[in-house]
């Protein structure tokens, strides 16, 4: 038995003809509005400490969400010179242990 194809925008299953598609476009636009998809970005300190901040995925890409982790935790290579042993960047508000951050779509 085999899956029905649907658009990865809204969800919603695809015209007869279009199953190859990705996207609706060529019988019309999408019949409703894009789905909600987030990128997490997620830091976690030594301590276990966490904290979740969300972008929208259907305005940034994976590798802007990355960027956005790489400049939270300072392993961005935008940072001309890496943030010190002194600089808030990379330490858990809490406790001051550094953190390491994930991304994941959800």
């Amino acid at each position: 038995m085999s899956e029905q194809a649907k658009c990865e925008l809204c969800g919603e299953p695809m015209p007869p003809g279009e199953e190859m598609f990705n996207f609706h476009g060529y019988s019309g636009p999408c019949p409703k509005p894009p789905l909600e998809r987030w990128w997490e970005v997620t830091a976690t300190c030594e301590s276990g400490h966490t904290q979740i901040l969300k972008l929208d995925a259907n305005t940034f890409s994976r590798a802007g969400a990355e960027q956005w982790a790489g400049l939270l935790d300072g392993t961005s290579r935008f940072f001309v010179y890496p943030p010190g042993p002194e600089s808030v960047i990379g330490k858990c508000g809490i406790c001051q242990k550094p953190f390491k951050c994930t991304v994941k779509e959800t």
